[in-house]
């Protein structure tokens, strides 16, 4: 039985792939600057924290607004190496996000038009058992679908949290988005 202890080694594995579909994201913030553009939109987020957890995190900002946010960061101190940008997705489209445990199966999720941390707050609902796993099912895309059910077998005791959006997103073009899979 697999788990995965760390925030650092799950986003390694989302970066790798290991969870399917994946998005563009930089940990080298001037090769970030080289690549970026004022059409795309960005998230800047603290990846790397010594206590663990959930750090600083900012959604849908303008490459300026990146740059203006890294230079206040570093004004006030943060070590900018725990920070990473990567692109956003678009909110506007989700249909399903939560986190699922696989054992026994439970869904905290939402299907608000915000983004996932204020959307489960606002509005959280929790299903169980069989409900839980037909409500995951039905926001997925085959392939998306195909490799939860993979990665549940593979990590049975984990939390899995996941964004199914109403058109194609990320580097495989799902409509599913496994962001991370943890035991922390």
């Amino acid at each position: 039985m697999s788990s995965i202890n760390s925030k650092q080694e799950s986003m390694k594995l989302f970066d790798e792939g290991h969870f399917g579909n994946s998005i563009v994201q930089w940990y080298d913030h001037n090769a970030w600057l080289l690549q970026a553009n004022e059409i795309d939109r960005y998230v800047l987020r603290q990846w790397k924290r010594e206590l663990g957890g959930s750090g600083y995190c900012k959604y849908n900002l303008s490459s300026m607004e990146v740059v203006r946010e890294i230079a206040r960061l570093r004004r006030e101190g943060y070590d900018m190496s725990t920070f990473c940008i990567s692109e956003a997705m678009p909110d506007y489209a989700v249909v399903l996000q939560g986190e699922y445990f696989a054992g026994p199966s439970t869904l905290f999720y939402s299907t608000e038009i915000m983004h996932m941390r204020p959307a489960l707050a606002a509005g959280g609902k929790h299903a169980y058992g069989p409900h839980a796993d037909l409500i995951v099912k039905s926001g997925m895309c085959d392939r998306g679908y195909e490799k939860f059910c993979e990665l549940v077998d593979k990590y049975p005791l984990s939390v899995f949290e996941f964004s199914c959006y109403s058109k194609p997103v990320g580097t495989k073009h799902w409509n599913t988005m496994i962001w991370e899979v943890r035991n922390y």
